[in-house]
């Protein structure tokens, strides 16, 4: 279950607060970790499992977790590139937090969340399969949530709320949650 806020998170089956912070994409196209924040995505939950999160032409952006329990939780993911392929990045806890920066790539490095990669053979990622709970992601539709990388327009349509601006590398604020 999913619930929107006013704070720019968003609660993903009550086992832990979801944040979605935006930074233009590196030329280089890949990423070693979490790129220094230009802030918080919009989110807007469709429904109680299905969210959306505009992503400017040029941006990307990483996810931030919080586990609503001391005991934390574990996190699996499953990215849906444009092409229909599917790439998993393994397991991550968040005890009290987690960051998923991106995707594993071969050869090393990670690449970006973006819609619109800027590196020729980048893939773009058009959902993110976010699987929570304790041991492993053969878990009830309960504790699963999709993110859907949208244009900005698409998020006005489906959210009738403004997207915001496209991040500004002048407003970065480092590698913690805002929102």
């Amino acid at each position: 279950m999913s619930a929107a806020t006013d704070d720019g998170r968003i609660s993903v089956a009550g086992l832990a607060w979801l944040s979605v912070q935006r930074y233009p994409l590196p030329a280089a196209g890949l990423i070693a970790g979490a790129m220094p924040s230009c802030g918080a995505a919009p989110l807007h939950a469709i429904d109680m499992q299905r969210i959306v999160v505009p992503v400017h032409d040029g941006d990307a952006v990483w996810l931030g977790l919080t586990a609503v329990s001391a005991a934390g939780l574990r996190v699996w993911g499953v990215v849906e590139t444009a092409h229909n392929g599917h790439l998993k990045i393994g397991s991550v806890a968040a005890a009290p937090m987690a960051i998923l920066a991106g995707f594993p790539r071969d050869g090393g490095g990670l690449w970006p969340f973006t819609r619109r990669p800027t590196v020729p053979g980048a893939p773009a990622c058009r959902r993110l399969l976010l699987y929570l709970g304790g041991s492993a992601p053969a878990l009830g539709e309960d504790a699963m949530v999709k993110l859907s990388f949208v244009r900005p327009y698409e998020y006005w349509r489906l959210a009738g709320k403004d997207p915001g601006q496209p991040a500004d590398p002048a407003h970065q604020f480092g590698q913690y949650l805002l929102g």
